[in-house]
């Protein structure tokens, strides 16, 4: 099961493989993108993430960092489009 890595701190970027934590995705929507069905998505950092909005259509393990605590805030997504 691989994993994709992600931070939206330095040098988090959307056009890294996030194959490596030196190199992760920027947002989980791209690590979602570039995974495959089963693989893990690692959470490198304690950020808030939002707005999310990410449609999934396969078996995605989600899991932080060694003591981190992200946070995914869907809230701030459901506010920008008036519901």
């Amino acid at each position: 099961m691989p994993t994709i890595y992600v931070s939206e701190a330095l040098p988090g970027n959307d056009s890294n493989p996030g194959t490596d934590p030196a190199s992760p995705k920027r947002s989980i929507s791209s690590a979602v993108s570039a995974a495959s069905a089963n693989d893990e998505i690692q959470i490198l950092d304690s950020s808030t993430y939002s707005p999310i909005r990410v449609f999934i259509n396969k078996n995605l393990n989600f899991t932080a960092a060694s003591g981190q605590t992200p946070v995914i805030d869907g809230a701030a997504a459901e506010a920008q489009n008036g519901s």
